[in-house]
């Protein structure tokens, strides 16, 4: 015959619910390492960006002044225009989206509040020689010195030539 056995209680057959103390601290610990390597790139981020702004505008200040004197019909040497306008040695002003200043807009507004960009126009004033030839005196060759600036007196000569781009284009006379 059987004989009964006394009734134990069953083991509940359910899991544990949520993690463990170790579980939670690894998990923080791992996040943490991976929210601190993307802080520590965001200022190396941020100057690549400032940089590539400025890359940008100074390319298209260069544009614009390249447009200007190379619309413009030489009469002499000097690089002065047919109405007598000289682009040698002239500076223009230029905002953080890379439109000229005016003079007017700049007593209107005050050049601090809004020049951003400092750009100094130099024209050759003997033609330019090509490999193997004499000078043409059609050719000139302009270069343009543009700084990122808020000073509207930013010396060129003075400041070493790591500190602004400089632009070296040659321009031929449009026979108009």
């Amino acid at each position: 015959m059987k004989t009964p056995t006394p009734h134990l209680p069953q083991r509940s057959r359910r899991r544990p619910r949520g993690f463990s103390l170790i579980e939670v601290t690894l998990a923080m610990g791992i996040s943490a390492m991976g929210i601190s390597s993307v802080l520590g790139l965001l200022p190396q981020t941020l100057d690549q960006l400032k940089k590539a702004t400025d890359v940008t505008a100074e390319t298209r200040i260069h544009q614009q002044i390249i447009s200007a004197v190379g619309q413009a019909d030489w009469q002499d040497a000097s690089g002065a225009d047919a109405l007598g306008y000289n682009y040698n040695g002239r500076r223009y002003y230029f905002d953080t989206m890379a439109q000229e200043i005016t003079a007017q807009r700049m007593a209107e507004s005050g050049a601090r509040e809004t020049l951003a960009y400092v750009a100094e126009v130099t024209v050759d004033s003997n033609g330019f020689a090509l490999p193997g030839g004499s000078a043409d005196p059609n050719l000139r060759r302009v270069t343009i010195r543009v700084k990122n600036s808020r000073l509207p007196s930013f010396d060129f000569d003075r400041e070493n030539t790591v500190n602004y781009r400089r632009y070296s284009t040659l321009v031929t006379r449009t026979g108009r």
